[in-house]
Formats: C-alpha cells, sequence, structure tokens
C-alpha cells in the first residue's frame, strides 16, 4: 500500500501531486508572512525598523527618483548608523524600489516567497543530480527549507538581511556546485 502510494506521487507522471508538493515546501514555512494572516503586522522589534527604512526609500524615490545618499530625518534615533556597511548598499534601495510600486509591509514580505522559490530551485537541482530519486531530493530540500535558523531570522529575531545573506549564499553555493558538476562531465566527456 505505501510502495503503491509512494510510486504515484513520485512516479515522473504525476506532475500535478509534485508540484502541489514543490508549492507546500515552499509556501509551509512562510506562511505567517502572507499578508493579512496575523492582526499584527510584524513579528519582532526589528521588523519596524526595516519596514521603516524601506518605506523612507520607497517615498524619497517616489518623490526624488533616486535614491538618498543619506538619512536625513528627526524621527531616526539612530543617524549615523553605517547601515551600507552592515547591510550592503543595495538592500534598501531595492526594497525601496519595489515599496514604491507596491507598499512597504508587501516589499518586505513577498520577496521572502521568491527568495524560498529560488533555494528550493537551486537545493533541488543540486541533490537530484546526487541522488535521482525525487523523494529522497524533495525531503532534503524540505529539511533544508524549513531549518530553525533563517526560521528564527525571520520570525523571532527580525534579522531580516541575515536570512537574505544566508539565503543567497545557500543559492550561490548551490549554483557554484552545479557549475564545477558541470565542469566536471565537459571534462570526462572530452568537450
Amino acid at each position: 500500500m505505501l510502495t503503491k502510494l509512494k510510486s504515484s506521487i513520485f512516479s515522473q507522471d504525476s506532475s500535478f501531486l509534485f508540484y502541489g508538493l514543490v508549492f507546500l515546501i515552499i509556501l509551509f514555512p512562510l506562511f505567517p508572512l502572507l499578508p493579512g494572516f496575523f492582526l499584527i503586522q510584524g513579528f519582532y522589534i526589528d521588523w519596524w525598523n526595516h519596514l521603516w527604512i524601506i518605506n523612507y526609500f520607497g517615498i524619497y524615490y517616489d518623490q526624488n527618483s533616486t535614491f538618498p545618499l543619506v538619512i536625513n530625518t528627526n524621527n531616526f534615533g539612530g543617524i549615523g548608523n553605517p547601515f551600507p556597511l552592515f547591510y550592503g548598499y543595495l538592500f534598501y534601495p531595492v526594497f525601496g524600489w519595489i515599496s514604491s510600486l507596491l507598499n512597504a509591509d508587501l516589499s518586505l514580505r513577498l520577496p521572502f516567497f521568491v527568495l524560498w522559490f529560488l533555494q528550493f530551485i537551486a537545493l533541488y537541482n543540486v541533490f537530484i543530480q546526487q541522488t535521482a530519486n525525487r523523494l529522497i531530493t524533495l525531503t532534503i530540500t524540505a529539511l533544508s527549507l524549513w531549518t530553525i535558523y533563517p526560521l528564527t531570522n525571520i520570525y523571532n529575531r527580525s534579522a531580516l538581511t541575515e536570512a537574505y545573506a544566508t539565503s543567497l549564499f545557500t543559492v550561490t553555493f548551490c549554483c557554484l556546485l552545479l557549475l564545477l558538476r558541470e565542469e566536471q562531465w565537459k571534462r570526462k566527456s572530452g568537450i
């Protein structure tokens, strides 16, 4: 019974069930990020700090069609904070630009789904080459996406920049492994 169910879910013919599982793997840890899921709008104190800076960049871009060089306001107690030093100089402008199209809350929540999808694709491609088994690959990918550290960074610490950095590092490392694997195949085949 169990082997028949497993073969029907993970056969090459049943793409609907496969994509349903992929959707579940990606959406399950990010379900609280869906807009309007909780009555509260944020998760921890730093969530509001990121939201404020992203909104500042978005409003500044709407009004001036460029990004600010300095944060010039009396509402921010951290004037002089070296944001580019710790968070990179593109994190807030990119999210501010998205914020100018949507709003700051959606521009902070929705890119996590894109990031998790990229991470899923990268992990899936690495492990499907190693195992050639969809069940094992989906299990490893789900366990990699559902680890405690990135979810704690999002929901408990609101260390959103760290969550993005570690997830993008995972994607980059998976792409490196795929590139090295492709180079190895080219050398073996003599191309």
